[in-house]
């Protein structure tokens, strides 16, 4: 069995690109606040905000970033697809054979109340989570930094071994699942955290009704 990998990739954009779809991202999630994005109305997003959470990451399963127009996002999805193929061959599969669909979602969040030390603790077990059940290749998870510098991500590589991934903007990684994690403390009251996440997972894994459920895209 190969040995976990993260994989990354800089964006080919500019620090503008990257200040623009920060905004972008913002007028996403008040658009979501009224009811102007298909399948989300205003009272069900005024739901899901009194919810405890980001309101763009309780909505994950209402929306597909990835089905919205925009350079950066267009960018990410050829460096997930770049990435996917480079996961592929680490751990011995065939891309092609994979049939990828991809999702993703936007991560808007303010400063942390708690204080660093205190958020330390909360970044452990049993406060991890893992995605698309954990179960590994070929199901992979990452995700990319708009605006979280600085600020880290806390992984247990395979249950066990601690791993603090340091955030940069511009940056997008991949990782397989089965690596449960969690965002670390974010103290900047100036301005958002924004981070965008995708799942990528193959075509028999989300069938719906003896098809692909049309909120995933395919990864070609």
């Amino acid at each position: 069995m190969a040995e976990h990998k993260f994989f990354e990739r800089y964006l080919d954009i500019s620090e503008n690109d990257l200040k623009d779809f920060y905004n972008f991202c913002i007028v996403v999630e008040q658009k979501m606040l009224d009811g102007e994005l298909p399948g989300i109305t205003k009272e069900y997003a005024q739901q899901v905000k009194e919810k405890p959470g980001c309101l763009t990451t309780n909505l994950l399963a209402d929306y597909n970033i990835f089905q919205m127009q925009h350079k950066v996002i267009r960018k990410l999805y050829a460096a997930v697809r770049d990435m996917a193929k480079e996961a592929c061959e680490h751990y011995g599969k065939d891309f092609n054979e994979m049939e990828y669909y991809i999702q993703g979602w936007i991560n808007i969040e303010g400063a942390d109340e708690c204080t660093l030390d205190e958020y330390e603790q909360y970044s452990i077990e049993p406060n991890l989570h893992e995605h698309s059940g954990g179960l590994g290749m070929p199901d992979i998870h990452g995700y990319y930094c708009i605006n979280a510098e600085p600020s880290t991500t806390h992984y247990r590589i395979n249950g066990v071994t601690p791993f603090r991934n340091e955030n940069k903007n511009n940056r997008a990684i991949l990782s397989e699942t089965g690596h449960k994690h969690a965002r670390g403390y974010w103290g900047d009251s100036s301005k958002k955290r924004i981070t965008l996440a995708y799942d990528t997972r193959v075509a028999e894994s989300i069938q719906d009704g003896g098809g692909v459920s049309q909120h995933w895209v395919p990864l070609i």
